[in-house]
């Protein structure tokens, strides 16, 4: 049995590798690992790895470039409030096109550079594109899956750096 806890992929919705638009998956689509079968008795789900099994399926929810990302553990209410799944991320408030006109590189690097952020960006549009002002309240979004027992809280993953390919 390997020892990890979650694996990530990255693809946009036609499948593709893109870094601009990502989804990001754990090996599973249950947050919670501990499963019900028709008979009563309760089974876990084999990618989980034994000594992970009692903590819950662990979920990771990536704010913008310039926010945290959460790690939460799954709970079985998710199972009666949500089949099992939580926000994906934080969500986007404004398209890209819009975040073009409104950002430059410069203001968004400034103010990734004031946060403390470093950034390395191939192109101009990677940085402006994804700038952390095009994004919902990450801290918001996960508060929700928090509060209704979806998902539990374990830590917040603060940026240091930041590279857009």
């Amino acid at each position: 049995e390997e020892d990890y806890i979650y694996y990530l992929w990255c693809r946009d919705v036609a499948g593709n590798e893109d870094s601009t638009s990502v989804e990001f998956h754990t090996t599973t689509p249950d947050l919670f690992i501990e499963d019900v079968s028709p008979d009563g008795e309760t089974f876990y789900r084999d990618e989980v790895p034994l000594k992970y099994r009692d903590l819950g399926q662990p979920v990771l929810i990536p704010g913008s470039m310039g926010t945290a990302s959460w790690i939460l553990l799954g709970q079985p209410n998710s199972m009666n409030l949500s089949f099992g799944s939580t926000a994906h991320g934080a969500g986007r408030t404004m398209s890209r096109s819009k975040a073009r006109r409104d950002f430059t590189e410069d203001n968004v690097r400034k103010s990734l550079s004031d946060k403390g952020i470093f950034i390395k960006a191939l192109t101009r549009d990677g940085v402006v594109e994804e700038t952390p002002q095009a994004y919902k309240d990450v801290d918001a979004v996960v508060n929700v899956s928090h509060n209704l027992g979806i998902a539990t809280k374990v830590a917040k993953l603060v940026p240091i750096g930041v590279i857009k390919g």
